[in-house]
């Protein structure tokens, strides 16, 4: 059983890419919508959804869980408790990063994935400049399915700051980003850039399907630690007849 953590919907892209690998593989997926959003909460708050989300999926038979959030993944390493299990986002991220060799990255994502560090590290050790980009709304805004055009909005601005510091690349450092990824690539297209986006998204999977029994009767179970009508809709949406 592979088990997937995220505070809400974000966690779906790389559900998404594992089914195309892994099609048979039973999954149960945690949104921690009491946690919602990570991003804008302090280390140790961030640090304690995470934890009893990994209680919870293990208790479910979770024997591989992928921790499909970045500002989860990066506080990962302080849970003070063994994660051999457990796949982040970070590593596959950093190995995409490498691929790409770009000269300048924007690392666009939460403001605690930002605060973290880990990734303007990273790529400092791989001869990448890093620049930092930190947005708190996009991500709330993806889950909570608002009007494309604010959600575009938000990304235009993010566009603006990744051009303006001549980067040519720029990570997608939250599961939620790559939603909305048609709209970045318009926003780069509307302003005449060419930005290599790296969406790390099929990589983790690649990880998680690589580690965990791939076989399974093609079971997903959905988990909430609180109702919501809004990720309700989108389970349905995507994952027509799942229970939650």
């Amino acid at each position: 059983m592979i088990g997937i953590i995220d505070s809400g919907i974000g966690g779906f892209t790389v559900l998404n890419a594992l089914r195309v690998m892994a099609p048979q593989a039973d999954v149960v997926y945690l949104a921690d919508i009491v946690g919602a959003p990570y991003g804008s909460k302090n280390d140790a708050a961030i640090a304690a959804r995470v934890r009893h989300g990994l209680r919870i999926l293990r208790a479910h038979g979770a024997t591989t869980i992928a921790i499909a959030c970045h500002t989860a993944s990066v506080i990962a390493s302080s849970l003070g408790e063994p994660l051999d299990d457990v796949v982040t986002m970070v590593d596959a991220s950093v190995d995409c990063i490498a691929d790409a060799s770009p000269r300048r990255c924007a690392i666009v994502a939460t403001p605690a994935t930002i605060r973290s560090g880990t990734y303007a590290r990273r790529c400092r050790v791989l001869g990448v400049m890093p620049e930092d980009i930190a947005t708190a709304d996009l991500a709330p805004a993806i889950e909570s399915a608002a009007p494309r055009k604010v959600i575009a909005r938000i990304v235009e601005h993010i566009a603006d700051a990744v051009c303006v510091r001549g980067c040519d690349a720029v990570l997608l450092g939250c599961t939620h980003f790559p939603i909305a990824r048609p709209l970045f690539d318009a926003a780069f297209a509307a302003r005449g850039a060419v930005i290599r986006i790296i969406d790390p998204t099929a990589a983790v999977a690649a990880a998680v399907a690589a580690r965990a029994d791939a076989g399974g009767d093609a079971v997903l179970r959905v988990l909430v630690s609180a109702n919501s009508a809004t990720f309700s809709v989108h389970v349905v949406a995507r994952y027509s007849g799942v229970p939650i």
